[in-house]
């Protein structure tokens, strides 16, 4: 009885986890672009902007330092998506929903992380800059939509 209930909810568990995993991968910072990037834009949309050289300054440090932030929690993410694939021989469901919760918990802290940073980016930004960066948002939301469908 207990193994049927276990092969119900063990692959419920693991496609969580992997998602939770997945949408925390994308939630930091990231270095793109040329010189690696200010904060998770390519560097093209930067040079679109035109930026003065103290915005580009001000655009790296701030990247850099959300980068920087985000290490510990990049390396726990690992450490936690190792252990959940370990147990594939041997579930523990109390140790792994603690793992899934602490991913969750990480998860929310790198979106935190990023909105901030984007709003210290945009902040940056001379109104015309802003409205520029505005539409090709949502330029790369439409290309994105064509390209993918109505999931994104």
């Amino acid at each position: 009885m207990m193994n049927r209930k276990l092969w119900k909810v063990l692959p419920g568990t693991v496609l969580a986890g992997m998602m939770l995993a997945s949408a925390a991968s994308w939630s930091g910072a990231h270095p793109r672009g040329p010189e690696g990037g200010e904060g998770r834009m390519p560097g093209h949309v930067f040079e679109q902007l035109d930026l003065e050289a103290e915005q580009r300054e001000q655009i790296k440090t701030l990247a850099e330092s959300s980068r920087e932030e985000s290490k510990a929690d990049h390396q726990r993410r690992w450490e936690i998506e190792e252990a959940l694939r370990e147990m594939r021989a041997d579930f523990n469901a109390d140790e792994a929903h603690a793992l899934a919760d602490e991913l969750g918990a990480i998860s929310a802290r790198s979106a935190y992380r990023m909105a901030q940073t984007q709003s210290a980016i945009f902040q940056v930004l001379t109104p015309e800059q802003r409205t520029e960066l505005d539409q090709l948002i949502e330029q790369h939301k439409e290309r994105r939509k064509e390209r993918f469908g109505a999931r994104f």
